[in-house]
Order: C-alpha cells, then structure tokens, then sequence
C-alpha cells in the first residue's frame, strides 16, 4: 500500500489554517495556538538481551500548532523528536570487540485532544492520534559500519494537565506512548514521553463592550435647620417653630413649590437633656411641626416625610450650651439643593 507522510498531511491541513488565522473570527474557545515542550524519552525496548551495555533514556524536544475549535476539543500537529536510544553489543565478527549502536528516532504527529476543567485555570485532557515516525539506526562493528533506517505509522495516546498562566499563556504537563516505534532494519520499541510545554494562545480580545462602572449617586447633603447665634429655633423641651427658624425655612419652602416632582425627608434631632424616650418624641414632634409649616406654606403633604431620631446623633458636644442648641435641629434632605443656615 502506497504510504502517504503524515508530516505532509499535517503541513497541507494546518499551515493554511494557521496563514488565514487573523481573518478567522476567534473567540475565547476558538483560537489557533504554538508552543514548545522539552522532556524525558524512555525506550521501552531499546535493547536487545544480549546488549554489554544499554541506555534507554534520552532528551527530547518538539513544537506544535493547534487549532481550538470547541470549548472541551482541540486538533494538534507538529514535530516529535525523541532522541537516541545507545546500546553496546560483542560485535558480530569478534564477540571480544564491543560494537557500540544508537537509534535516533524522530516524527510529526496529529492528535485530538479532548480537556475538561478541574477548575477555572486547571484542566486535564486526554489525546488520541498517529505519528508518522522515521528512525535511523547507526553502528561500528569490528570491520565495518551499519545504516539502517525505517519509517511507518503508529499509535499514539496522551494526557496531562493545561495550566493557564494568562488568557494567552498556559503551560504543560503532559505524559505520551506511542506504539512500537521502529521496524525490521531498525527494532521496534514502545516510546514513553514526559514533557512540559509552553504554549501561546492566538485569542481575539471580547467584541463586546466590558460593563461601564456605575457610580452610585451621593447622599443628599441635609441642609441644617438649628439654633445659631442665640437665634432659637426651638427652645429647650418645645417644638414650636421661631420666627428665625421660619426664615431658615423659606428658600426651602419656594424650592419645593418651583420643583413639584422633588421630595423632602425631614429628621428631627434633640439634645441629651432629658429622658431618652421622651427625647425620641420630642424630635418626631419637632420633625412634623416643620412639615405642617412647609404643609402650611403650599407643599404638598405627600412629598414630605418625617422622622425623629432623639439624642442618638448629636453634631456637637452636649456638655455645653451652645452644643445642645446645635443639637436642637431639624435636617433637610432634598436632592440638589443646599442653602445656608
């Protein structure tokens, strides 16, 4: 049967994918990636029984091309080399001569790998595919030397971890076997593969437009209405409204009548005289005597609301005079809108 190079087959299929990769629309789970991977190669029957000496163990590197085409599935190729499998045998024509031997063993393999998540940067997956192999083997018996090689296909099957460094970044863990690597001229041995790898993802940034930060608006700064500069605007243990306290309260009351749609929140306060039970009251009391003033003066009753918060808030110190007369207030919150005392 006429055998076709895997290596061509992977260059004819993926190279041009790779060359039109920018004008491909890509997302975060369809993008083409490379990378890298360096390990330890393991030849499970790199000698024969009668070997003087035997080293299975070699270096090996490779570089690969994927394409990402499902969020769980991926197909990869690239180049494969193994390394050089060293045995020393009596040599054939003087068994006191040692013969040394080595096999260098290289490919290009196209796999499909299948992942699934452990957690959002970890994922294990498993691969399954071919490796177009070519293997040469070289040696110096007493007289004279061997060149041999032999190529095929064989079986291949992976697995291994992907951790994602970055959203273009992840590196590699990954253990292969490849199946019976080898042929008449050269042996056949089953090839163990352990390597890390880099790998660069080719991902398009999001299309769509990240979330605009939402500022919440800020708190209505109240506008305070108290006793300033001896004028009183409530007496100690009284509600009633003075004459500066109505003054305070104009530029709020032809606000609120030139803005219909814009509502009040009254908070009537006290100082720490007193029982603090009685003292709750006495600021509800203060709090409602302003609305029916604003009530009074054309605001309509459903804008305003009312609250008292007794002695629990006080903005200056109740060990004097002077503090609990500021303490004595009603606070106005309406949105954008400040007036002074």
């Amino acid at each position: 049967m006429k055998r076709i190079s895997l290596c061509s087959l992977i260059l004819s299929i993926v190279l041009p994918l790779y060359s039109h990769a920018e004008s491909i629309e890509t997302s975060e789970n369809d993008f083409f990636y490379v990378g890298g991977k360096v390990g330890w190669t393991y030849f499970g029957n790199g000698c024969e029984s009668h070997n003087v000496e035997c080293d299975r163990d070699a270096l090996g590197a490779g570089a690969y091309l994927g394409y990402q085409f499902l969020p769980w599935l991926a197909v990869e190729g690239g180049y494969d080399y193994f390394g050089r499998a060293k045995a020393v045998y009596p040599a054939l024509e003087n068994s006191n001569v040692y013969a040394p031997y080595e096999s260098k063993v290289h490919g290009a393999e196209i796999s499909l790998k299948a992942s699934y998540p452990i957690t959002n940067k970890l994922s294990v997956f498993g691969k399954g595919g071919s490796l177009y192999w070519h293997a040469d083997k070289t040696g110096r018996e007493a007289s004279y030397s061997v060149n041999s090689d032999d190529k095929d296909f064989s079986l291949t099957l992976g697995t291994g971890l992907d951790y994602e460094v970055s959203s273009n970044l992840t590196t590699r863990l990954e253990y292969q076997w490849f199946d019976n690597v080898g042929g008449e001229n050269t042996g056949g041995s089953d090839i163990h593969w352990l390597t890390v790898s880099l790998q660069y993802q080719f991902k398009k940034p999001s299309l769509s437009p990240s979330p605009s930060r939402v500022e919440p608006e800020p708190s209505p700064e109240p506008i305070i209405i108290s006793d300033v500069e001896g004028k009183a605007l409530f007496q100690f243990n009284d509600f009633s409204l003075t004459e500066h306290a109505k003054a305070q309260l104009e530029p709020i009351v032809s606000h609120l009548k030139a803005n219909p749609s814009v509502d009040v929140k009254l908070i009537g306060h006290t100082d720490s005289k007193g029982a603090s039970a009685y003292n709750q009251t006495l600021s509800e009391l203060r709090a409602k005597q302003v609305a029916k003033y604003l009530a009074d003066s054309g605001v309509d009753e459903e804008r305003i609301s009312t609250t008292g918060q007794g002695e629990s808030n006080p903005i200056a110190s109740n060990e004097t005079e002077l503090g609990r007369e500021k303490n004595r207030r009603v606070e106005v919150f309406i949105p954008s809108f400040t007036t002074n005392n």
